[in-house]
């Protein structure tokens, strides 16, 4: 078989695969969300959907227009860090236990996973995503779509990552939140951002009080008259996000 039809092949296995993976994505993202997920970093993601689809065309249009040639030395490598970066993926997929989406999500009571390859990385599905932008182009050494896509990738990562770090944060703080309640108000339930304060806590002006002194000694700040305009759970969770980026910056 002629190589540029081999690779066009292997681009279509991977489309194929793209496919599957948006599958097990709307279907985590529909069971997360029936949770009461929260979901963080909606303005980009179909730049990243859109980025993607590029990828996978641009890859063969060039092998073929522009006739780039099949090196052995070089594209056996990189076939290899293809082959690598799926199993990462799938080996992510495995570890997030049902949890696995395109989308940022996080459902309010869940753990943080550090098993599988989260034992070592923080981000490893990106890591394989990285990989892959830029090994897939140089199996048939289209290197001008390793470099395109490859930068591309880089920014959109960039922000992406900053905004799956803010949930995360923002998850943490709500963990704490929530065990605050637990300890000292007595409650019960799930706190997800949206519910009111005064009603999913029942606050009166002293457990109110109570309230504003636990939360300030858990995360070591001083709310001030930021406690009076907090009306939503969501607000004390990104009132205390605030304080402690002032806090750090501050230290720095």
């Amino acid at each position: 078989m002629e190589t540029r039809l081999a690779y066009s092949l292997l681009i279509a296995l991977v489309a194929v695969e793209r496919g599957i993976e948006l599958v097990i994505s709307r279907r985590n993202g529909k069971r997360a969300r029936a949770r009461g997920a929260i979901e963080a970093g909606r303005s980009h993601y179909p730049a990243m959907v859109a980025l993607h689809a590029a990828f996978l065309a641009a890859c063969p249009l060039e092998v073929w227009l522009i006739g780039r040639p099949w090196r052995p030395a070089l594209g056996i490598p990189m076939l290899g860090l293809v082959l690598a970066a799926q199993a990462v993926r799938y080996w992510v997929i495995h570890a997030l236990q049902g949890r696995w989406t395109t989308n940022v999500l996080y459902v309010p009571g869940d753990a943080r996973i550090t098993t599988g390859p989260y034992r070592w990385i923080r981000h490893p599905n990106y890591v394989a995503v990285t990989v892959e932008m830029a090994a897939l182009p140089l199996v048939h050494t289209a290197w001008l779509a390793a470099l395109v896509f490859s930068a591309a990738n880089a920014l959109l990562l960039t922000v992406r990552i900053k905004a799956e770090e803010r949930l995360l944060e923002e998850a943490e703080i709500l963990a704490g939140v929530t065990e605050v309640a637990r300890r000292h108000l007595g409650f019960t339930g799930t706190l997800s951002p949206d519910v009111p304060l005064s009603s999913a806590l029942a606050l009166d002006s002293l457990r109110q009080l109570t309230l504003v002194v636990e939360i300030e000694s858990r995360f070591r700040i001083a709310l001030d008259d930021d406690a009076e305009s907090l009306r939503t759970v969501g607000d004390l969770v990104s009132a205390i996000r605030r304080k402690r980026e002032g806090r750090a910056a501050d230290a720095g």
